[in-house]
């Protein structure tokens, strides 16, 4: 009677292991598609114009490995996570967000540039001259995303490939939004 209480006892506390490790894969695999995001948006298809790799570092900024040594960027946790950025004598340049419409807001020396959620430019606004609106046509997209990239680079290079590759996940969940 003993053994049979022993073994009821040892499958309802290996059923109850079971169902405690399978309720802990769900956080698990959101933990690695959010962690390792700029990796994925790295080796992701998506639309031409559409930035994927800079979308990921400002939105889960919270998520991804944030260096402090690096000596051009920091971050803001404030409120909206920010990534911020720095001249190599530790002047504030500028700063990367969320916009509070679902897109994204680019700091770069008092020029606030402001891009849709699929990060194509929307406006630029003057902070120098009350954050009016300019004329986009002196400026050209590309050069504009190249000099972002630029800042932000040693960040993105500080990302590591994921233990588990799920990129085939990532491309699922995030297809519809890159494309």
């Amino acid at each position: 009677m003993l053994k049979k209480i022993k073994n009821v006892v040892k499958g309802c506390f290996g059923l109850l292991v079971w169902l405690l490790m399978l309720s802990a894969i769900p956080g698990c695999i959101n933990y690695n598609l959010k962690s390792n995001s700029v990796y994925y948006a790295q080796h992701t298809p998506h639309k031409k114009g559409t930035e994927p790799v800079l979308m990921m570092l400002i939105d889960n900024l919270g998520d991804i490995y944030t260096p402090d040594d690096l000596k051009t960027i920091g971050y803001d946790f404030d409120g909206k996570p920010a990534i911020l950025t720095y001249d190599k004598e530790g002047k504030q340049l500028g700063f990367l967000t969320p916009d509070s419409d679902g897109g994204y807001m680019v700091d770069n020396e008092n020029l606030i540039f402001h891009f849709t959620e699929s990060f194509q430019l929307k406006n630029i606004r003057d902070a120098n001259k009350g954050y009016k609106k300019i004329d986009m046509k002196g400026f050209n997209e590309q050069d504009i995303k190249k000099d972002i990239y630029k800042s932000v680079q040693p960040l993105i290079d500080a990302q590591s490939k994921p233990w588990i590759n799920l990129q085939w996940l990532f491309d699922l969940v995030y297809h519809d939004r890159f494309n």
